[in-house]
This record gives C-alpha cells, structure tokens and sequence, in this order.
C-alpha cells in the first residue's frame, strides 16, 4: 500500500493510527514478557527455598564443630532406624501379623551391627516401645563403631559421607525439577494451575530427597569399611659418578661407560631425549 501511495522508505510514517497500532503491539509483548519473568520468579522462589535448606546442611557439615557434625550424624541413623521400624510395626495389626522378617532384613540391610537384635521380642511390646528399643540399638551400634574407627576418623567420614550423599542427590533433584518444569504447563488443560502442580510437586519430590539422602548416609556409615593405606618406603636415587674438572673421558679415574644415560624413572614411556 505504500508502494502504491508512492511513499519513500526514508521518509517516517506520522500517521496516528499507524502510531497507536505500533504502541498496542509493544504493549502487548511487555505485558507478555512480564509475564514470563513474573512466572519464572515463582518457580525460581519454590527452588531458592529448598536450596537454603540444602546449603545450611552443607555449610553445618563443612564448619560445624565436631560434636554438631556428629548430632547431624546421630539424627539421620535414628530417623532412618524409626521410619523402618514404623513401616513394619503397625499399630493397626495384631502383633502376631507384623512382618519381622521383612523389619529385619530392611534394618539389616542399613545396619548389619543388629544381626543380633532379639527381633522375635517385638511381638511383646507396643508399636512405640518397639520402635524405640530398635533405635536404641542402633545408637549403642554407632557408638561401637565409634569407638572401633576412633572419634577424630569417626568425624572425617561423617564428614565424607554426608557432603557426597548430599551433593550427588542434590545434582539429581536439580535435574529433577527441570524436568518437573517443563512439561507441568499440561496441567493446565485439566483446569489446574501449572504453578500450584510445581510447588506439590517440587516439595514431594524434596521430601523424597531429604529422605533419600538420611538412608544412604545411614547405610554407608555402619557399611563403610576404612582402611588406612600402609606408608611407603622413600627410595634413595642410586649415586652416579661425576666427572672431575680437567679430565676428559677414558683418562685415569674416569671411565666412559658413566656417560651411558639413566632410564627415566619419572615419565614412562617416554626416551630421555624427549
């Protein structure tokens, strides 16, 4: 139409509706970008909690003293014991119903210092004093071990092992999430809000972790097995002898057979000209 109209390309068009066409349509992207950016802070808000959670873990287990590293330590082998415990001791069944040999294997399985636990004596007891004597003894079984590794080492691997078990199930749950992320705006075509679906989802998916992240720390420090590596013997390099000035190779006291080169110790497979 401007061609036709014989308009020039340099020359600005001032007409007022081409004007107020051109504001609605940049209105209209702002109000969309806005949009956006408002979206992603919600979803960025729901991830920035559960980092803060995360990050006071690791900052504890990294520059906690010795006695808050080992409370961290404690507080994880009890809560995985107590849930295990509940699982299989159910108040709402006869005590001649539980699974014990299911309670024992799974217990077994995280702390094999139980292995003479008298299981078959749950069947006298309440659900909760159960659950209670089966924490108990994995305390007095962490306190052996303790003492078997020595508190000083004890700390190193409490130390070891929660940090990796943290930082491994951390990377996962990112993954997680940006997975979550993208593909929860479906939800929408079921009348749902895709941003409420990402919270519920997020914080079960965080739950799972944190619970996750209590049992492997549990199993890897009564299963861990630490040996401390024999220190080895400083060799002496072998003397060579060296050449005293003023005399020349094949004269008295110098033989030509010292100028041979050494095989180089250092880099195998490599000459000594490289």
């Amino acid at each position: 139409m401007l061609d036709r109209m014989g308009f020039d390309d340099s020359e600005p068009i001032e007409h007022p509706m081409v004007t107020r066409s051109i504001e609605r349509a940049q209105k209209r992207v702002e109000d969309r970008n806005f949009a956006i950016r408002k979206q992603l802070l919600q979803f960025d808000d729901v991830l920035s909690r559960q980092r803060e959670v995360i990050y006071a873990q690791r900052r504890l287990i990294l520059l906690g003293k010795d006695e808050e590293v080992k409370e961290a330590a404690l507080g994880m082998v009890e809560e995985t014991v107590a849930s295990l415990a509940e699982n299989f001791l159910n108040p709402q069944l006869h005590p001649e119903d539980w699974d014990l040999e299911g309670l024992k294997a799974a217990l077994l399985d995280t702390a094999p210092q139980l292995q003479d636990f008298p299981f078959a004596e749950l069947r006298a007891l309440r659900p909760e004093e159960g659950v209670e004597r089966l924490v108990e003894a994995a305390l007095k079984a962490y306190e052996a071990r303790e003492a078997e590794l020595s508190p000083p080492l004890m700390r190193a691997v409490e130390r070891f092992v929660i940090l990796n078990v943290v930082d491994s199930a951390w990377k996962e749950h990112l993954h997680n999430l940006d997975v979550l992320r993208q593909g929860i705006f479906l939800r929408g075509y079921g009348q749902k809000d895709p941003f409420q679906e990402y919270k519920i989802e997020a914080t079960r998916l965080f739950n799972e972790m944190v619970a996750f992240i209590k049992t492997e720390v549990a199993k890897f420090l009564f299963r861990l097995k630490v040996e401390a590596e024999p220190v080895r013997p400083v060799r002496e390099a072998p003397l060579s002898p060296c050449p005293r000035s003023g005399r020349r190779p094949g004269s008295s006291g110098w033989k030509g057979s010292a100028l041979r080169p050494r095989p180089n110790r250092g880099f195998p497979g490599r000459s000594a000209a490289a």
